[in-house]
C-alpha cells in the first residue's frame, strides 16, 4: 500500500481531512508534519523566512523516509506559497498539493478536503483527485 507524508504549512489538519486525503491518494497517510509558517511581513525580506521553514520541512522528510509520496498543505499567504512551491520543486520532482475548501454546512469557519493535485516535474500538473 502506498504511503503519503503530508507537509502542513497551515492550520492543523483534522482527522476527517487526513482520512479524505488518504482515500483520494489510495493509500495511507504515514505522518503529518506540521511546520510553523508564520512570517514577519514587516521584515526587509520574506525569502529567508520561507527558506528556513522549507529547510525544516525537507529535513523532517529525510528523517521519516525517502520512498514515500509527499503532499503539501500550503500556507495561506500567497507569496509564501509561491516561494514554498519554488523551493520544493528543487527537492522533489513529483509531489501532491492538498486543496481544502470551506465547509458550508458548518456555522463555524472550517475547511474540508477538496482535492489532491499531483505535480510532476516531467509533466507539470498532472491532475487532481477529489471526493
Amino acid at each position: 500500500m502506498p504511503s503519503l507524508l503530508i507537509l502542513n504549512f497551515s492550520h492543523p489538519l483534522t482527522e476527517s481531512q487526513i482520512s479524505a486525503t488518504a482515500q483520494a491518494f489510495g493509500g495511507k497517510v504515514l505522518d503529518v508534519i506540521n511546520i510553523k509558517a508564520q512570517f514577519d511581513l514587516n521584515a526587509p525580506s520574506i525569502v529567508p523566512q520561507v527558506q528556513a521553514v522549507v529547510r525544516e520541512a525537507i529535513g523532517s522528510v529525510s528523517k521519516v523516509c525517502s520512498d514515500v509520496d509527499i503532499a503539501v498543505n500550503l500556507p495561506s499567504l500567497s507569496i509564501a506559497s509561491a516561494l514554498v512551491m519554488t523551493m520544493l520543486f528543487r527537492s522533489y520532482p513529483d509531489f501532491f498539493v492538498l486543496r481544502l475548501k470551506s465547509d458550508t454546512s458548518s456555522m463555524v469557519t472550517s475547511f474540508k478536503f477538496a482535492e489532491l493535485i499531483r505535480y510532476s516535474d516531467s509533466d507539470g500538473i498532472v491532475g487532481g483527485v477529489g471526493l
